[in-house]
């Protein structure tokens, strides 16, 4: 993700950039200028919730840029109020299927060779069995030819052949130029009047938005997905802890390009389904604690995280083994992060509370120079550490007033962890009424300092133990 570049490669298409910029000029300037009225009518709070659904559905009408961002805002509880928070969160990009036809081309031209000579039977190409923002997916078989035969294991030939939609990178980067060009114009307002909370709002999305376009921009690189699914094959492999319970769809490397991933056909029911089911409630602790593992496994221990688990990412399978599909979005936690994170959490169960402001630096919610103060020190360690909740929602309502008062920032890596846990949560609390992430992850923790011999995992666990 190169903003000059992309500024540059649109800058010779003056008449690209004004007819997008125009055409979301139409669609938003009546929402704009109705939450400017709400600002001067003192109505912004009471107009908060039907301005969010507009927010909302425009944002959805826009295309897959714009609800990549908007769900990236959509977690970050420092820079929305909770009405606008809540809308987007149920945002979904209404893109439809595109062209069979030009699916099967894009295969072609990217495998080199004919379908008939790669999959058993291509009127399989006819209709997608999914769609989404990025491209869509068919289902396949592959045919037994030698080179099929050399990859071949326990995964059998039904694949699951995902497209790329034509031109999306053209699409999304003039896109991304347009939604960031407004949002310098916002930032570049007064910062004092009635204006002002636009330009601070502006002023703190820049960076969300270029953490969201860097990943979305690595989400349309096929070939780094299988790389990313490889990978994360081999960690949960390796960790005796949650080996045989994970299940990584098998990536037919000969088959896949940057624009065509194929993987094998996983049957199973999607967590959506599960929910809406009368799945019995052993099923379902099953499944929470196999998720919980797996994710407290990627977090403390392999340190590669899969940052995009929304319910329709998790297949059961019949044996009962949980599959993780969409290695396109994941989030790398240094060691580093990991041993602070350790500490944080042994800190604040013996409240041994000026320690835990340390932990944050490292964690890098807080800039040292705030934790060498003296007097900042002491406000925002009691403010840190008072009514602690044991609830990721809670928690993230927290970090939101603390930003808003303390000059404290949520790193992109840490959002994207509030966001995986928060569903694991959902779910959770969807099994028990009484179900706290925080809480189930001490055992986790615990573990973790039990089995590690460094001088700070040590200090850590005297800490957590006495």
């Amino acid at each position: 993700y190169d903003v000059a570049k992309i500024r540059a490669y649109w800058s010779r298409r003056p008449a690209a950039i004004a007819k997008r910029s125009g055409s979301l000029l139409a669609d938003v300037m009546g929402w704009v200028l109705a939450l400017l009225l709400d600002i001067q009518t003192g109505k912004v709070e009471k107009n908060s919730v039907e301005r969010a659904r507009q927010l909302k559905d425009i944002i959805a009408k826009q295309g897959p840029a714009f609800v990549k961002v908007g769900q990236a805002v959509a977690i970050r509880p420092d820079l929305l109020p909770p009405a606008y928070l809540e809308a987007l969160q149920t945002l979904l990009d209404g893109v439809k299927p595109f062209s069979s036809v030009e699916a099967r081309e894009l295969i072609r031209q990217e495998l080199g060779k004919p379908l008939e000579d790669v999959f058993e039977d291509v009127s399989a190409f006819e209709e997608p069995v999914a769609a989404a923002s990025i491209g869509q997916v068919y289902k396949a078989r592959l045919k037994a030819t030698k080179v099929m035969e050399k990859e071949q294991g326990d995964w059998g030939m039904d694949v699951a052949v995902k497209v790329q939609r034509p031109a999306i990178l053209e699409v999304v980067t003039l896109d991304l130029l347009v939604i960031r060009s407004v949002l310098e114009s916002l930032a570049s307002l007064p910062k004092e009047g009635p204006l002002g909370q636009i330009q601070q709002g502006a002023e703190g999305f820049l960076p969300v938005l270029d953490v969201a376009a860097e990943r979305f921009l690595e989400e349309l690189d096929f070939g780094l997905e299988a790389s990313n699914a490889s990978r994360f094959e081999a960690d949960m492999n390796s960790v005796p802890f949650v080996r045989g319970t994970i299940k990584v769809p098998h990536v037919f490397r000969s088959c896949s390009t940057r624009k065509v991933l194929t993987q094998e056909w996983v049957a199973g029911r999607k967590l959506t389904e599960i929910e809406a089911s009368n799945t019995n409630k052993e099923t379902r602790e099953k499944l929470v604690e196999t998720l919980l593992n797996s994710y407290m496994v990627q977090f403390l221990e392999t340190g590669f995280l899969h940052a995009d688990p929304h319910p329709g990412n998790f297949l059961l399978e019949d044996n009962g083994r949980l599959c993780i599909l969409d290695y396109g979005m994941m989030t790398t936690i240094s060691e580093e992060q990991r041993i602070a994170f350790v500490e944080y959490i042994a800190h604040l169960s013996a409240k041994e509370y000026d320690k835990t402001l340390g932990d944050l630096v490292n964690l890098g919610f807080v800039p040292p120079e705030l934790a060498n103060d003296p007097v900042s020190r002491s406000i925002v360690t009691d403010a840190l550490n008072a009514q602690q909740s044991s609830r990721v929602g809670e928690l993230s309502e927290k970090l939101d007033d603390l930003a808003k008062q303390y000059p404290l920032s949520l790193p992109p890596y840490f959002v994207l962890i509030l966001r995986a846990f928060g569903t694991l949560e959902g779910l959770g609390l969807s099994v028990d009424s009484n179900y706290a992430i925080v809480d189930e992850c001490f055992p986790y923790i615990a573990r973790r300092l039990l089995s590690d011999d460094s001088p700070r995992m040590r200090a850590a666990l005297r800490s957590f133990v006495y």
